[in-house]
């Protein structure tokens, strides 16, 4: 639903809401703000909140978000900001990675301004806005994954901090609360599992160890 009226050149959004998938019991998003035409260009500013609302609802990838994220638009910046708490997540992992394209290929048929090859996520148009994002993520009580022989609920936060969406960078600590680990045939529990991002955001620090329970001495796996 939106409600919004024009004023000479202004709009203004007395309110916008966007319900999760399911309806009312999907959650919800709340917005408000105001934008321009400007000699400029469009001028945007919208603060937003979050009441569990399902942000994603695959099969293998279902999260439930609370919090608040503010966003702006000028001439000279685009800005996100904010903070979100898991409410629920359950994460199934991949069997491999994404695949990615070969040294030997480059991609010429994207939008104008863009340019993606193997090493680099995309180029910016010389007349793009720069990007900066700020967002705080706490993992909440209920943040599931499984997948990899891995079977374990998270919790901890992390700030993502981004000036290209291809490439986020990372600050913080995600560690296990409980779980488990299939490896060599065992099933081993996971006594300590902790993932440190200090940067790139497939490039945490490990520190895990998984043994085999209820034995006298200590046999399993560290990383």
């Amino acid at each position: 639903r939106l409600r919004a009226r024009l004023d000479d050149r202004r709009l203004v959004i007395d309110e916008l809401l966007l319900l999760g998938a399911g309806g009312a019991s999907g959650g919800r998003l709340v917005a408000r703000g105001e934008g321009a035409w400007t000699a400029q260009g469009l001028q945007l500013q919208i603060d937003a909140r979050l009441e569990q609302l399902r942000a994603s609802v695959r099969s293998d990838r279902q999260v439930t978000v609370s919090g608040r994220l503010g966003g702006r638009l000028d001439r000279q910046l685009a800005e996100l900001t904010g903070n979100l708490r898991v409410d629920r997540a359950r994460i199934t992992l991949p069997d491999q990675a994404a695949p990615r394209l070969g040294e030997d290929v480059s991609v010429r048929n994207l939008p104008p301004g863009v340019r993606l090859g193997p090493e680099r996520g995309g180029e910016r148009s010389p007349t793009a806005r720069p990007l900066r994002v700020a967002v705080g993520v706490d993992l909440g009580d209920d943040f599931r994954i499984q997948g990899h022989g891995a079977s374990a609920r998270l919790r901890g936060a992390v700030s993502i901090n981004a000036t290209d969406l291809s490439e986020p960078r990372l600050s913080g600590t995600v560690q296990t609360a409980e779980g488990e680990y299939r490896a060599y045939g065992q099933v081993l529990s996971i006594e300590r599992g902790v993932l440190r991002f200090t940067g790139p955001a497939d490039n945490p620090a490990l520190d895990v160890l998984a043994i085999r329970p209820n034995l006298v001495q200590k046999v399993g796996v560290l990383v």
